[in-house]
């Protein structure tokens, strides 16, 4: 994974570009998948915070739903966690 921040605002805020990148094997060129944009905001809600995680930008929905897939089951974990 490769990526450059855009913004960041702490507590708030942080934006970065997201591109899958190959295996050195094959030469750690990206991934035809392209850009796409991150945006992570968090938001105080009494004792706990609230993460939104806005990610656009997709070459394909078919790329778009596997990032979905992989972003819930990093936060399913991180509930289980915390």
């Amino acid at each position: 994974m490769h990526g450059v921040y855009q913004e960041i605002r702490p507590p708030e805020k942080l934006v970065f570009t997201w591109q899958w990148m190959k295996t050195p094997a094959r030469g750690g060129e990206p991934s035809e998948t392209g850009d796409t944009l991150v945006t992570v905001e968090f938001f105080a809600r009494g004792e706990g915070t609230e993460v939104v995680l806005t990610q656009e930008g997709f070459a394909t929905a078919e790329v778009r739903d596997r990032h979905h897939s992989g972003w819930n089951g990093c936060f399913d974990t991180l509930d289980r966690v915390l």
